[in-house]
């Protein structure tokens, strides 16, 4: 009196086999389940990682800011010292002019080498 298959006593109505079905049924999802959250474990791993690389280069920009900031603020300092030396220049030219060489001194360095190869130049 007892069918030969699961199906045959589903069909049926057996309520032992409707059980079992069910069983089947939770085996499957758990094994469905299982094989999902190892790969969320994966991902999770992927993602921990490329957060930790994303850190690391985030610390770097950082440095790199800061180092940025220094040289900047740096800079303008720099250019403000200019200002201020343009600035006392300007109005140091109201005095005579300094010659730094007297007119007597002859041809500088680079006038002498020209004139040099001006006269080794066949004409």
């Amino acid at each position: 009196d007892e069918p030969a298959t699961i199906e045959a006593a589903l069909e049926q109505g057996d309520e032992a086999a409707a059980a079992w079905d069910r069983v089947r049924e939770l085996g499957e999802t758990i094994e469905t389940l299982r094989s999902e959250l190892k790969s969320a474990w994966t991902a999770q791993r992927r993602a921990e990682n490329e957060l930790d690389r994303e850190r690391v280069l985030l610390a770097w920009i950082r440095e790199d800011n800061e180092r940025l900031r220094a040289d900047a603020d740096d800079i303008i300092r720099e250019r403000d010292e200019w200002q201020e030396r343009f600035v006392a220049l300007q109005r140091s030219a109201e005095s005579p002019p300094v010659r730094l060489r007297p007119p007597s001194a002859g041809p500088n360095r680079a006038q002498r080498r020209r004139e040099e190869r001006e006269r080794r130049r066949p004409t």
